[in-house]
């Protein structure tokens, strides 16, 4: 899995380097949990972000799950715009690593 293009409070996102539609990315924490991230585009605009659970994993905790949301909220565009950049144009990215809270 790679590359990772944020990290944020033990909670690392990334995506394959064979990913698909839709745009998503998961996040994965320092204990194990994993949730995947889907942004749903509707007319090259972010119309939805979805959280789902993945299969064989355990579920991020309610307060990983709110530090998700926070990071997402606030880089949703940047994310998608990484993931377009290294699975559409085959580019690379530099990873983030956001250390002050995000509010």
């Amino acid at each position: 899995m790679s590359p990772k293009i944020y990290e944020y409070k033990g909670i690392s996102l990334r995506f394959f380097s064979n990913e698909h539609d839709p745009i998503h990315v998961h996040a994965t924490t320092t204990d194990g949990r994993e949730c995947r991230v889907s942004f749903h585009l509707r007319e090259s605009e972010i119309a939805k972000v979805s959280f789902d659970d993945v299969k064989g994993k355990k579920p991020l905790t309610l307060s990983q799950m709110k530090k998700l949301k926070d990071l997402v909220k606030h880089e949703k565009q940047n994310i998608v715009n990484a993931w377009i950049k290294v699975i559409v144009l085959k580019d690379t990215v530099v990873l983030t690593k956001i250390t002050k809270t995000i509010k």
